[in-house]
């Protein structure tokens, strides 16, 4: 389903300890783990993303 604000709502499963860790990370950069995990999912598919143009210029 998608939200007003063009977001879907989606669930995944960790492990408890990597749950704990965003948690902290999250608490200590004083957003959200949801927050926290949206931007680390945008920042490494970026990064694909980029990869992939670089390996098309060889």
């Amino acid at each position: 389903m998608t939200t007003k604000r063009g977001r879907v709502t989606t669930g995944i499963r960790i492990p408890s300890a990597l749950n704990r860790e965003l948690a902290e990370v999250a608490d200590y950069l004083g957003i959200t783990k949801n927050a926290l995990i949206s931007q680390a999912c945008r920042e490494y598919v970026d990064m694909q993303q980029e990869k992939r143009r670089q390996k098309g210029r060889e």
